[in-house]
């Protein structure tokens, strides 16, 4: 089949290889001059990238040994940690790479502006072009055009939620395999953090709802960052994970950030990703329904944890981590991914009844979230 996928991101790469593996006559339209750039990621992420793709120093920058979290009172709970840091436009250009090698073609510099009737009609260097495609995917960013076709009157009524990330590449002194991560009101509804690349230079961001920018300076300031160490700065779109959106319409799929299809709590989406492209290709070959198949309990299970944190206080971080360091979480964190959020919240109940107290504490916040 001809397939036709909008955006040259992890997501879209990913599954124009598995398509492409399967003989499929795939090309990638990218708006960009540049897959991979601007950047506008941490690229923080688990070990269970493996589980999809092999890992390489060709796009791996750093590995992580822990991640400590403070709370307002600058009190932290650490724990032992296996992420991978990775360049994003190394690593988007990898998976690109191997789609290509399996047959996909790339269009860059190529902006999609619509599809009907099998056709696609798109802009390139103030050229409109139009050509035919069986099947379209989405994978086309926070603000997907694609989305918009087949989620018009569904975002009218649910619109999608929005994080502003902000974040710079910073020159200083940092602990070369450690990140850290900051909770409260220095970063409202989200959280901060510090992603080392080496012992020289680290990735400083956040993301907030509101005033990113205000923030940020304010991160800054209380970690004695000046202006000259800034080498360059990044922002972008942050979705959270929107249950009402249809990820599928006759032949026109989303996948990635176009899809929501995002670790609410942490932002993250690159592992959900390449996971939800894998069932996208089985549904494509085997004609099953996309919304049936893909499994979501695990986004919405993300979805109400951001919920739940959105309403914290200082006090309430501060309380979270004093009993996070009196419970067993450092061995079940380090025993579950965060991946695998189901599991990873599962045993840390099961395992420590005192968070299950302190949950009803906060049972307003519960039902809140729900």
């Amino acid at each position: 089949m001809k397939i036709a996928i909008i955006g040259a991101g992890p997501a879209g790469n990913y599954t124009a290889y598995l398509l492409a593996k399967q003989g499929h006559d795939v090309t990638i339209y990218e708006e960009h001059n540049q897959p991979g750039l601007p950047i506008q990621c941490t690229g923080i992420l688990t070990e269970d990238l493996k589980n999809h793709i092999g890992l390489s120093d060709d796009y791996i920058v750093n590995r992580m040994q822990s991640v400590e979290v403070f709370a307002p009172n600058n009190q932290s709970f650490t724990t032992k940690n296996t992420d991978i840091i990775v360049c994003r436009k190394k690593f988007d250009n990898f998976l690109l790479k191997k789609a290509v090698s399996a047959g996909a073609k790339i269009e860059d510099s190529t902006k999609f502006l619509n599809y009907e009737k099998n056709q696609l009609t798109l802009k390139k260097q103030d050229k409109t072009i139009k050509t035919s495609a069986e099947i379209i995917i989405g994978a086309d960013g926070p603000n997907s055009k694609v989305s918009k076709i087949i989620n018009s009157e569904i975002l009218k009524k649910y619109p999608t939620t929005f994080y502003f990330g902000a974040q710079a590449t910073v020159k200083g002194n940092f602990k070369p395999n450690t990140y850290s991560v900051y909770l409260g009101n220095i970063c409202p509804e989200f959280f901060a953090w510090v992603v080392p690349e080496n012992s020289n230079q680290a990735r400083i961001g956040l993301a907030t709802k509101q005033t990113p920018n205000i923030h940020f300076n304010n991160l800054l300031k209380r970690l004695n960052i000046d202006e000259s160490q800034i080498t360059d700065k990044q922002g972008g779109l942050i979705p959270c994970y929107n249950p009402n959106l249809k990820l599928q319409h006759n032949n026109i799929y989303l996948i990635g950030d176009a899809a929501t299809i995002i670790k609410s709590t942490t932002g993250g989406g690159i592992i959900p990703h390449l996971e939800a492209a894998e069932t996208l290709v089985h549904c494509i070959k085997y004609n099953k329904d996309f919304n049936k198949e893909l499994k979501r309990k695990k986004l919405y299970l993300h979805l109400i944890i951001r919920k739940f944190l959105d309403q914290f206080t200082d006090n309430d971080y501060n309380e979270l981590i004093e009993k996070l360091n009196k419970s067993t979480a450092n061995e079940v964190m380090q025993k579950y991914s965060r991946d695998d959020i189901i599991k990873l919240s599962t045993n840390l109940i099961i395992q420590n009844p005192s968070l299950v107290l302190y949950g009803l504490k906060h049972v307003k916040k519960i039902i809140n979230a729900l």
